[in-house]
């Protein structure tokens, strides 16, 4: 039940870092053009 919780909170956390550094890298490609 724990470890359960445990992955998928990491899960969540790896997709979100994942979605900001997506974003981010959008916004600083944007910049450069």
């Amino acid at each position: 039940m724990l470890s359960t919780l445990f992955f998928s909170s990491m899960r969540q956390t790896s997709a979100l870092r994942k979605y900001r550094a997506e974003k981010t890298a959008n916004v600083d490609f944007t910049l450069w053009k």
